[in-house]
C-alpha cells in the first residue's frame, strides 16, 4: 500500500507541486533561459488586461450552467430512482451514453444546426417564414450555456444522482406518508433533504468544471472575442511568443482555488446527519400511472438532444461536400 501511494502520489501531486514551482521561475524563455526566481510572473498575471473579464465570463457560464442543469438532473434521476416509469434502467443507461460522448463533436454537431448564417435549423426557419436572419446563434452565451447543456451539463448529474436516490431507504418517506403528506411535500420534506450529501458532493464536482471546461467555450467564444479563465491561458501559451510564466501563474491560481473547496464541501456535509432506526430495507416506487408514459417521452427527447440528434448531424455532415 505505501507503494502505491507514492507512485501516485508522484503521478499526481508532483506534477501539482512542478506547477506551483514554476511559476515561480521569472525568466523569459524557460527553455534557454536560467532559471532565477522571483515574483515577475504573478505580478504581470495580475496586471494583465482582460484576466477578470475571463475570470467573471468563466463564473457567468458555469452559474447559469448549474442553475438549469442541476434542477433538470436532481429531478429526471428523482423519477428514474423513485417512481414506476418504464424503461428506468434503458434511460439510465442512456445518459451514461450522452457523457462518454466527448464534447467537441457535439459542440461542432450544435454549430452545424445552430449557425446564425448556414445552421441547418436556421436556414430551415428563414425559407419556412421568410426571415432575413436566422433566429439563434451558437457564437453567443446563451449558445455556449446551451452547448455545456447538451453536452456533460445534465447528463453527469443524472449519472451520479440515480444510484443515489435508487439506494435510499424508503421507510422515511412512507411515514411522511402514514404522516397525511402527500408525494410533492413528501419530496421537498424528506427526500431531498436525505440527498443533500451526494447533491453538494455533485455541486462540488461541477464546480471544479469552473476552470475545466475548454473545448466549447473555445470554439463558440473565440469567433465573438469571449474569453474564459481557460481559453486565456491557452491563448498566453499560443501567442506568436508564448508566455509560459504568466500561464503557470494563472494555472497555479485554479489549483489554490480549488484547494479552498474541498474544505468548504467537507464542512457543508458535516454540519447535516441523519440516522434511520429499522430492520430493513425497502426502495419503494411512487405510482404516478399515465404521467409515468408522460415523463418517459419528456426523457426520452431530451436524449436525443443530448446524444443522437449530434451524432446524426455529424455523421449526415461528413457526406456533406460544402
Amino acid at each position: 500500500m505505501a507503494a502505491v501511494l507514492i507512485a501516485l502520489g508522484y503521478f499526481l501531486i508532483w506534477p501539482v507541486l512542478l506547477l506551483l514551482i514554476n511559476s515561480f521561475n521569472a525568466a523569459s524563455d524557460w527553455f534557454v533561459e536560467p532559471r532565477t526566481w522571483g515574483f515577475k510572473h504573478w505580478v504581470n498575471a495580475f496586471q494583465r488586461p482582460g484576466l477578470l473579464t475571463s475570470l467573471g465570463n468563466s463564473l457567468l457560464i458555469w452559474s447559469l450552467t448549474v442553475a438549469i442543469s442541476f434542477p433538470i438532473g436532481v429531478t429526471i434521476a428523482w423519477i428514474l430512482a423513485r417512481t414506476k416509469i418504464p424503461f428506468s434502467h434503458t434511460l439510465e443507461f442512456l445518459f451514461w451514453v450522452s457523457y462518454m460522448v466527448p464534447s467537441l463533436p457535439t459542440t461542432i454537431a450544435w454549430i452545424t444546426l445552430l449557425d446564425p448564417d448556414i445552421g441547418m435549423i436556421n436556414v430551415a426557419l428563414k425559407k419556412l417564414f421568410s426571415l432575413d436572419q436566422g433566429p439563434f446563434n451558437i457564437f453567443s452565451v446563451p449558445g455556449i450555456v446551451w452547448a455545456n447543456l447538451m453536452g456533460h451539463g445534465i447528463s453527469i448529474k443524472v449519472m451520479l444522482l440515480t444510484p443515489a436516490f435508487r439506494n435510499m431507504d424508503a421507510t422515511l418517506e412512507e411515514a411522511a406518508r402514514v404522516g397525511g403528506a402527500g408525494n410533492l411535500r413528501t419530496l421537498f420534506k424528506v427526500t431531498l433533504p436525505l440527498m443533500i450529501a451526494p447533491m453538494i458532493m455533485v455541486f462540488a464536482l461541477q464546480l471544479l468544471r469552473v476552470f475545466q471546461s475548454f473545448e466549447t467555450e473555445y470554439l463558440l467564444g473565440l469567433p465573438f472575442g469571449f474569453y474564459v479563465y481557460s481559453t486565456k491561458i491557452f491563448a498566453l501559451i499560443r501567442n506568436q511568443v508564448p508566455n509560459y510564466g504568466e500561464a503557470t501563474v494563472l494555472a497555479s491560481i485554479t489549483l489554490l482555488l480549488i484547494a479552498l473547496i474541498i474544505p468548504l464541501q467537507r464542512w457543508i456535509l458535516e454540519r447535516r446527519r441523519y440516522t434511520t432506526i429499522s430492520g430493513s430495507f425497502r426502495p419503494g416506487l411512487i405510482d404516478f400511472r399515465r404521467w409515468n408514459y408522460v415523463a418517459f417521452t419528456v426523457i426520452t427527447l431530451l436524449l436525443i438532444f443530448l446524444t443522437l440528434g449530434p451524432l446524426a448531424i455529424l455523421v449526415l455532415g461528413s457526406f456533406m461536400q460544402r
